[in-house]
């Protein structure tokens, strides 16, 4: 059994070695550069003026010096392992490589580069706005988008210097942006065309709210409020609770968690408790508050006084000419109390709201809507488009076919010469269409034939009668997998079955399942396994057939490589085992929910959240390790 233990890179030392270093690859510009090997990048820290080396194979040589955050290189090696020497430091930074994968925004910037402008339809956190009248949206998975005034479109990401493209929050002064990421913060001083950077010093890195006012700037993470002063000083006030609002008043600062925390000007604290979370606060100038709550819905607060005024989930809450919520999966509650639910905003939810000229802007799960207030309906002429994103198994092969955008691909197949589709409602070619039984959730080949399987349980396809055979006497299955030796699914309620010779390993309760040469990996919230199912010998040397080789952490998603080993996706790492449990793994930060990893056919992977699809390059991780 192997330990799987992830670590932060470096913390600040007397030795004044670069604080925050990453390295980042230039986001392609055509599918063709998605695996180019060679690629400018981009070196990002916090601090002075560096040194950078880069290691070859005459030893470790001068790449560039006196250089400042922002740098970008040369084309260079992927792979390639880089050290930084601040100027004024005595010692080199860690040995680091880049950040060898592509985002969901870089694919979404792939999917509409012959369209100017456009916001990406990834959940839109905050809205917020500068002195220069640009509009900021924060998109979780979609880094920042800036609509200036001129209604064109610019998106900031890892690219571009936030530490993750997973923004929480973000809040506005003058014309700076200070951003609250799942990797840490960030403020970029518009009129200095400067960045700082808070990261390993925060109680945690996963930040929640964050908010700028004339002296201070205030960092609220999952574990705690961070406070930096006008003088530098850092403090933290509130440890270790979980920050998810901010408001300057009168008396102080009032930060929302379970309850209600006033921080006066003296540092002394008051609190009002209260089952679940507090996700918004607005200050009227009478000294009422409002307040948006997880249990109590809406809630008016005055003089130690508070009464429910809305009961419903409540995000965020807005005042014009009247209370407007956003109500999550409700949807929008107009001051009159008409709800908009959220397919009226071709979406599931709604999370956040924005006064812009003489409408409100709606932040949902997919991008963000213009909304009249009068009217109460949606407007098209504030906004640029909302781009949908592809839904495909693999969007780079999905644009070699030449697919249309709006077909969603669950699954490619080369069967002989003849590359073939799978859809939720049928199997095609250039020259032929199999219509399905009932819509597809997943599908392989195996034994050279198509088997899908759907809520009705699952199929396989006779060539001959042209018929859709089902399999009987097994369970729904949420998913297949074959490697083309055996087949496996993940049933309804979670348990690893091998369908034909049908078996169940209710041992177990999985994520995911992936059969691999003689034996099948399985990911569990607690860790991965693999079962022996094609060796006695091999199982007996574990002395049974199920063996455990990750214990005490989440792994969310398996992929075989053919040889009784695998590749797994965790919290934050994409790793392999090999059969004898030698392990390599690389550092992909904070992930969104994973719900699949697959290989790309023409080298790397794919790795499908739910945030949108991350491609990880094929010189990612030892080539060696590819089936």
């Amino acid at each position: 059994m192997i330990a799987l233990i992830s670590s932060a890179l470096w913390a600040s030392d007397p030795w004044n070695r670069p604080k925050e270093l990453r390295i980042i690859p230039e986001p392609p510009q055509s599918w063709t550069e998605l695996r180019l090997e060679e690629k400018r990048l981009r070196f990002w820290w916090e601090g002075e003026q560096a040194d950078v080396s880069i290691l070859t194979e005459k030893g470790w040589e001068t790449l560039a010096q006196n250089i400042s955050p922002g740098w970008i290189s040369p084309p260079l090696p992927i792979p390639s392992l880089f050290r930084v020497r601040c100027a004024n430091g005595l010692r080199w930074s860690a040995v680091t490589m880049a950040q060898a994968w592509t985002t969901p925004l870089e694919i979404e910037q792939l999917l509409h580069s012959d369209s100017d402008n456009w916001i990406p339809s990834n959940s839109t956190t905050e809205i917020d706005s500068t002195n220069d009248g640009s509009v900021w949206f924060g998109l979780l998975g979609g880094g920042v988008t800036q609509l200036k005034p001129n209604n064109k479109t610019s998106h900031l990401g890892r690219w571009e210097g936030l530490p993750s493209e997973r923004v929480i929050s973000l809040d506005a002064q003058n014309n700076d942006l200070l951003v609250g990421t799942s990797q840490g913060a960030v403020l970029l001083k518009g009129d200095e065309n400067t960045q700082r950077y808070w990261g390993l010093e925060l109680p945690d890195q996963y930040v929640q709210r964050v908010l700028l006012d004339n002296k201070n700037i205030w960092i609220g993470t999952y574990k705690g409020l961070f406070l930096e002063d006008d003088t530098g000083a850092t403090f933290t006030p509130l440890k270790p609770w979980s920050v998810f609002s901010l408001s300057v008043v009168q008396e102080g600062l009032l930060v929302g968690y379970e309850g209600l925390t006033l921080i006066e000007s003296d540092g002394s604290t008051s609190t009002v408790n209260w089952p679940g979370n507090t996700y918004d606060i607005l200050s009227e100038s009478d000294g009422t508050r409002w307040l948006a709550t997880e249990n109590r819905g809406v809630v008016k607060y005055k003089e130690s006084q508070s009464e429910i005024y809305l009961d419903c989930n409540a995000n965020q809450i807005l005042n014009v000419q009247g209370l407007w919520v956003a109500a999550g999966t409700e949807g929008l509650i107009a001051p009159n109390k008409v709800i908009h639910r959220p397919a009226v905003f071709n979406s599931k939810a709604v999370w956040s709201l924005f006064k812009h000229k003489d409408a409100i802007l709606v932040g949902t799960d997919r991008g963000a809507y213009a909304f009249d207030t009068r009217t109460q309906s949606i407007r098209t002429d504030l906004l640029p488009k909302t781009a949908q994103s592809i839904q495909s198994s693999d969007p780079d092969l999905h644009f070699q076919l030449q697919l249309p955008p709006n077909i969603e691909t669950i699954a490619f197949f080369q069967k002989s010469d003849t590359w073939w589709v799978l859809s939720t409602d049928k199997i095609f070619s250039t020259e032929e269409i199999i219509h399905l039984p009932a819509p597809a959730l997943s599908g392989v080949i195996w034994l050279d034939r198509f088997w899908i399987n759907t809520e009705q349980g699952v199929f396989w396809y006779e060539e001959e009668s042209q018929k859709w055979i089902p399999v009987q006497n097994i369970p729904l299955m949420a998913q297949l997998k074959t490697d083309g030796r055996t087949l496996w699914g993940l049933s309804a309620n979670r348990i690893p079955y091998q369908i034909q010779p049908s078996r169940s390993y209710d041992r177990l309760t999985a994520l995911d399942v992936a059969p691999s040469g003689k034996a099948t990996c399985v990911a569990t919230e607690d860790g991965l396994w693999r079962i022996w199912t094609g060796s006695e010998e091999l199982a007996q040397r574990n002395n049974e057939d199920l063996e455990e080789l990750i214990s005490g952490v989440l792994i969310q998603a398996v992929l075989g490589d053919g040889k009784q080993g695998c590749w797994f996706v965790g919290e934050k790492v994409l790793g392999h085992v090999s059969e004898d449990l030698e392990l390599t793994k690389i550092i992909l930060g904070e992930l969104p929910a994973v719900y699949n990893l697959k290989y790309a056919w023409n080298g790397g992977f794919w790795l499908d959240t739910e945030e949108g699809s991350y491609f990880i390059h094929p010189q990612a991780i030892n080539p060696d390790r590819w089936p």
